[in-house]
């Protein structure tokens, strides 16, 4: 069973924007989180990419909130939100996201961009190239300034390397999209230092519901994702990057 830090009791409030329904729900032991739902968005999978992304973003430097997986009961009684998010929260009983709450944060505008710290900034595009984010433009960056002033990055979910990994295509992008605001300063990232064996329980934190449309097998996962993040160019495939079991 679930222990009491990873049950959800209580969703108290609807977020109005994201695509996956986010909302703030409570863990038996009184802890916040921002709740992803498997039943909303790019289901298990999105929720994996999110969890890897921000894992990985954390090891380049990025200040991102925690997260784990949450258990939501069978059942779950309605308590916020419209009829359609209740559908979404009956559709995800069973492991979903929590990202830890950030209290007193505020979303930043694109005129507050330009006062970022430069680290943060260079952290930030180097894990945005590196996990191909394809959603963060200047109208809405997905960056929170907590009450002390620091920055936070939130938001991995719409990420493409899991995607492109899962296809066979192990190539590192060079660039971020045009669209993401740190497009003109971005540079084709490095590989990063981080052990196979760490890859390895990145794939084990996630709960079998998110995993079991995966078209490969836990190992052949954390393979791929071994070379693409930690790897040499030289360890990519003979043929351009793309990878056949």
């Amino acid at each position: 069973m679930p222990a009491p830090q990873e049950t959800i009791a209580r969703i108290r409030h609807v977020f109005q924007q994201g695509g996956s329904a986010p909302s703030l729900a409570e863990t038996k032991t009184g802890d916040e989180y921002v709740l992803k739902l498997r039943g909303a968005g790019g289901g298990g999978i999105g929720l994996f990419t999110e969890l890897l992304g921000l894992r990985i973003a954390a090891r380049i430097g990025v200040r991102v909130p925690a997260a784990q997986p949450l258990f939501l009961p069978h059942g779950f009684p309605w308590q916020a939100g419209t009829d359609e998010f209740d559908s979404m929260v009956q559709r995800s009983c069973g492991w979903n996201l929590g990202i830890a709450f950030i209290s007193d944060a505020i979303a930043l505008r694109d005129s507050d961009l330009a006062a970022l710290p430069d680290d943060f900034l260079a952290a930030l595009a180097r894990a945005d190239t590196l996990l191909a984010n394809v959603d963060r433009p200047c109208s809405n960056p997905s960056i929170l300034l907590d009450a002390q002033g620091a920055p936070w990055a939130i938001d991995f979910g719409a990420c493409l390397f899991l995607n492109r990994i899962l296809a066979g295509n192990l190539a590192r992008p060079t660039a971020p999209p045009a669209s993401h605001f740190l497009a003109d300063r971005a540079r084709a990232p490095e590989p990063i230092a981080i052990d196979e064996r760490e890859i390895h329980a990145l794939v084990q934190e996630a709960p079998e519901d998110w995993l079991h449309d995966l078209p490969v097998s836990r190992g052949e996962l954390a393979k791929r994702l071994a070379i693409y993040f930690g790897a040499s160019t030289r360890s990519l495939p003979s043929n351009g990057g793309v990878y056949t079991a």
